[in-house]
């Protein structure tokens, strides 16, 4: 999914309202001042949530595996410091006090030992704030088209049990299911393209142009289609073990 990302980048951050707002929600939660501490970003993308973390006076910093993403988020953020890394494997020489994600760990392959080697990089009292999508998320895409997502979805509580088996406190965690109108299914699909979330070429063209229109048979509403997004924030500590 990098490169689908990494071409996308510019776009990505006129247009992932949506990410965006997940961003905004997961912000929340910061500590409002935390000046001498540092701070790592996994998957900043173009800085959404980077330049909210930046506010609490942090020394952050912020990460991508884009390129793309990295010199976007530069210039929107120049406060924090930015470098290419791989969230699921950084680097074994990394410490720091305080880790942060949005909208990334849902494509995590194996997350307890992503979230492993993330505890690894925090010192003692060290705490991890992270925003993603739970399961239930676009639903309906999925209703009119199996298999449409290139993850796999889980729920809220196998989230908090795949971060208390790599050795953190769940602090708070919170669900929340959001409902989008777009005008119709294909501006569903072409938001997800624009925002480099959608492979091309997954699906026949035949196939694809039928499930858009089961979609809008099933979901056309006043105004439009839905398209249901869970968002899911949660905070944990470090547990010492070691």
């Amino acid at each position: 999914m990098t490169a689908g990302f990494d071409e996308q980048a510019t776009e990505y951050h006129e247009r992932a309202f949506i990410q965006r707002d997940l961003s905004d929600w997961v912000a929340e939660w910061l500590e409002p001042q935390v000046s001498g501490l540092e701070g790592i970003e996994f998957g900043a993308g173009t800085g959404f949530f980077t330049e909210r973390i930046v506010r609490t006076g942090i020394s952050l910093r912020a990460t991508d595996l884009s390129p793309r993403m990295v010199k976007v988020g530069s210039v929107k953020v120049p406060q924090a410091h930015w470098e290419t890394a791989d969230a699921w494997k950084p680097s074994s020489d990394w410490r720091t006090d305080r880790l942060f994600s949005t909208g990334l760990l849902q494509w995590c392959p194996s997350p307890r030992e992503a979230l492993a080697r993330w505890r690894a990089c925090l010192r003692r009292d060290g705490r991890v704030l992270c925003g993603l999508f739970a399961k239930e998320t676009l639903p309906e895409l999925e209703n009119v088209l199996p298999d449409a997502s290139p993850l796999v979805w889980r729920k809220a509580k196998a989230w908090e049990t795949f971060y208390e088996k790599a050795g953190f406190r769940v602090v708070r965690a919170e669900a929340s299911e959001r409902k989008y109108c777009f005008k119709n299914a294909c501006a569903v699909l072409r938001y997800l393209h624009r925002i480099g979330s959608a492979q091309t070429g997954r699906f026949a063209a035949g196939a694809l142009c039928s499930a858009m229109r089961n979609y809008d048979t099933i979901y056309t509403k006043k105004g439009g289609v839905p398209s249901t997004w869970t968002f899911f924030r949660i905070e944990c500590l470090r547990i010492e073990n070691d």
